[in-house]
């Protein structure tokens, strides 16, 4: 429906109402293609991201732990700043939705999945 709009407002010369449909069609897209990545993620209970040296443990969308050469990389083990208050106390994800910031997560987690795969050629 919407790409037709698009075509009979470039057919009527009307471009920017033409390219504005066009953004519109752009944005859906988008949208749909960040759910599909999430929604696939998140489907995964165990796995397994290598590159580089490091290996990435993800469930169900989520980081659960990093290892580099084999050695599992945590708060221990790097230097991050002290809090004061633990983290953990605030972050809790609901069973059935996810906060902004769990989600987040998830799409950076799914673009590194999406980056670490091989192009077709």
């Amino acid at each position: 429906m919407l790409t037709a709009r698009m075509n009979e407002h470039s057919v009527q010369q009307r471009f920017e109402e033409a390219a504005f449909v066009r953004d519109r069609i752009d944005a859906i897209h988008t949208a749909i293609q960040r759910h599909l990545q999430a929604e696939s993620l998140r489907s995964h209970t165990d796995l397994h991201i290598e590159a580089h040296g490091v290996r990435y443990l993800i469930e169900n969308g989520v980081l659960v732990g990093t290892q580099i050469d084999g050695e599992n990389i945590d708060s221990s083990t790097v230097a991050i700043p002290e809090l004061k208050f633990d983290m953990r106390e605030i972050i809790k994800m609901p069973i059935d939705e996810s906060p902004t910031e769990t989600l987040d997560e998830v799409m950076c987690l799914a673009r590194l999945v999406e980056s670490l795969q091989p192009t077709e050629q």
